[in-house]
């Protein structure tokens, strides 16, 4: 309870029993409810209680209604005095509590009597007014759930705790509100296996009393975006101790564990970066540096070519390495792409000559558009520069892994020896002698999307690069 309550009587005789009332300590301020209702709106919302006098000739029924109107959710305790025979229609709906009194009761002493129940009711309803407070204002989502899985309590962020500002469940049905969620379990508003595996934590927690604490899980919005969630449950306690249910927090920490991510990201981005300076950029500078000596010493022409091509050379590691920081930051602009559509888009702009594409798909993904036409740009011009064995055409595939939602690019090339395997994707390895970027930026470009990817060998002996992890679009 919050202060000492202000009770306002409506009654007959009530000053009287007011200047009584306050001739000593009391438990709480006694008004009467006419000087109540007499004062400014705000102030009659200070009542923390009002205790109603009725007999068989009273009309509680307007009465109870003109006390709500200006106490709001205050308790109303009804007192008749006298015998009333058909109890449930004499009294209204609003009442918090009644009972009936004799006719020649002391009405001091029955409010010394009422001052426990005052005290239950205004602290019963000053709670309320803090959970419904907190329910409404917290900036996650909290939620109270029965015994038996059902909602009895919702925070306001539940509903838009994913994505779209609602939930929807598998048929279709949307809970914009937490008033639509309130009665309602898991199974009525998510997945069968969703809601199976949140009732089973909640039993849990009911049955043995024991939280389950910081689960993180990931749920994925519309946009194909992954939300990552960190859950606590923990036991509702009733008034005698037993467990009644449970109660669940679940935060949003997908800003956290992107930037974990990011971080650890950037991280082998700088370890890669350094390889390739310490790599590939000392070669160049090395024939640049001895050629130069031989230029100052013999002062022979042909030494500057060479020392024009170390510097392009350099000049080029240079823009390779601008081009894999700016394609390694995190991919959040994700869209529907169809693979079918962008891998002949790409392949009709690069014209390779003798080389055949099939694409055995017709799902979409999501990614960013620029960053996978790139990723298939140097897979195909990979393929074509490294996989053909002499002359021989090559054939291209793009496809769908099945059961993963991912997708692969293979050829029927010459293949990628296995003991390379662990490193055809560091910088420095691509095998050209312009740029060390190809393999390396597909991988960066993968671990922007938060994809994963495995090279393997192709059914017909070349390479096969396969991306897991991909979220694809469901039309």
């Amino acid at each position: 309870m919050i202060g000492v309550p202000v009770v306002a009587y409506r009654g007959p005789d009530v000053e009287t029993l007011v200047d009584r009332w306050t001739e000593r300590d009391r438990p709480f301020t006694l008004r009467s409810w006419e000087t109540v209702r007499s004062t400014a709106g705000a102030d009659s919302r200070s009542v923390d209680c009002v205790v109603v006098e009725s007999d068989a000739g009273t009309d509680l029924n307007a009465g109870i209604e003109e006390i709500r109107e200006h106490v709001g959710s205050a308790p109303i305790i009804v007192v008749t005095v006298g015998q009333i025979t058909d109890l449930e229609s004499a009294v209204p709906d609003g009442v918090t509590s009644h009972f009936t009194v004799s006719p020649d009761v002391d009405r001091v002493e029955l409010l010394s009597k009422l001052a426990s129940l005052v005290e239950e009711h205004v602290t019963a309803r000053d709670a309320r007014s803090m959970l419904d407070s907190l329910l409404t204002n917290v900036p996650f989502s909290m939620y109270a759930k029965d015994r038996r899985g059902r909602h009895v309590a919702v925070s306001d962020v539940v509903p838009s705790m994913i994505g779209a500002p609602y939930i929807e469940n598998p048929e279709g049905k949307r809970h914009h509100h937490p008033t639509d969620i309130l009665g309602k379990t898991d199974f009525d508003l998510y997945s069968a296996a969703l809601a199976t595996e949140s009732f089973a934590d909640d039993q849990s927690v009911v049955e043995t009393g024991d939280p389950i604490e910081q689960r993180i899980e990931e749920s994925h919005a519309e946009s194909g975006l992954g939300t990552k969630l960190m859950t606590t449950k923990f036991p509702w306690d009733g008034p005698d101790g037993s467990v009644v249910g449970s109660i669940g927090v679940t935060w949003d920490i997908s800003k956290r564990k992107q930037y974990e991510h990011q971080l650890k990201r950037q991280n082998d981005r700088v370890r890669r970066l350094a390889t390739m300076v310490s790599h590939d950029i000392r070669n160049p500078l090395s024939v640049a540096v001895g050629r130069l000596e031989v230029a100052q010493a013999t002062g022979d022409p042909d030494q500057f070519d060479a020392i024009g091509r170390a510097l392009d050379r350099i000049d080029a590691l240079v823009a390779d390495i601008i081009t894999v920081m700016r394609q390694g930051e995190p991919a959040t602009d994700l869209d529907p792409v169809a693979l079918r559509d962008i891998a002949h888009d790409v392949w009709e702009n690069c014209a390779f000559e003798g080389a055949v594409l099939r694409v055995s798909t017709t799902v979409s993904v999501y990614a960013d558009p620029g960053r996978l036409r790139l990723l298939l740009d140097h897979l195909f011009t990979n393929a074509i520069e490294h996989g053909r064995d002499g002359t021989d055409d090559i054939t291209i595939t793009v496809g769908e892994l099945p059961d993963d939602g991912g997708f692969f690019v293979a050829d029927d090339g010459a293949g990628i020896p296995t003991d390379r395997h662990e490193q055809i994707f560091q910088p420095g390895l691509s095998g050209s002698d312009t740029s060390t970027i190809g393999l390396p930026l597909v991988a960066t470009i993968a671990d922007a999307h938060n994809w994963t990817i495995q090279l393997t060998q192709s059914d017909d002996g070349g390479a096969r690069f396969e991306f897991h992890g991909v979220r694809q679009f469901d039309a």
